[in-house]
């Protein structure tokens, strides 16, 4: 499996895990894309294409200071691709070029701090099928329940 279709599951999997949002995928100045909405908000758009994706997050006075407590979690270029980027009256636009699940992992700390987890989380056991890519989920008091009848 290539470096960038491990990159989309784990972006998949990480915003249907942790967020109940509305997800529309539209051309975006010629180019597909995807938002990941709650109502009019966006949380998220990945800007697709064949190489890479271009994560957009555009960051509130609120997220900034949020940031700002926990910049040094964040690599170096990170850092400076935030100091580079100019704020405007709405906020501080980020794009963020994704090829590989490395950068993805400091994405997903961008996006908890743009947004709390609001999907319902319960203790949950998972078994993949590596060949087919297919993740079971059982959720374990749903299971102890069947056992105890």
């Amino acid at each position: 499996m290539k470096e960038l279709e491990k990159a989309e599951l784990e972006i998949v999997k990480f915003m249907r895990g942790k967020y109940r949002l509305e997800e529309v995928a539209l051309m975006d100045y010629g180019r597909p894309c995807v938002k990941f909405r709650q109502g009019k908000r966006t949380v998220v758009s990945i800007d697709l294409y064949e190489d890479h994706y271009d994560f957009q997050l555009v960051f509130g006075k609120a997220e900034r200071e949020k940031f700002e407590e926990v910049r040094n979690e964040f690599p170096i270029w990170m850092q400076k691709l935030y100091d580079k980027t100019k704020t405007y009256h709405d906020g501080k636009w980020l794009f963020i070029h994704v090829d590989n699940p490395d950068i993805f992992e400091y994405v997903k700390k961008l996006i908890l701090i743009k947004k709390k987890p609001n999907r319902f989380q319960r203790k949950m056991q998972y078994m993949g099928n590596a060949d087919t890519d297919v993740i079971y989920v059982f959720i374990i008091q749903a299971s102890a329940k069947n056992s105890e009848k």
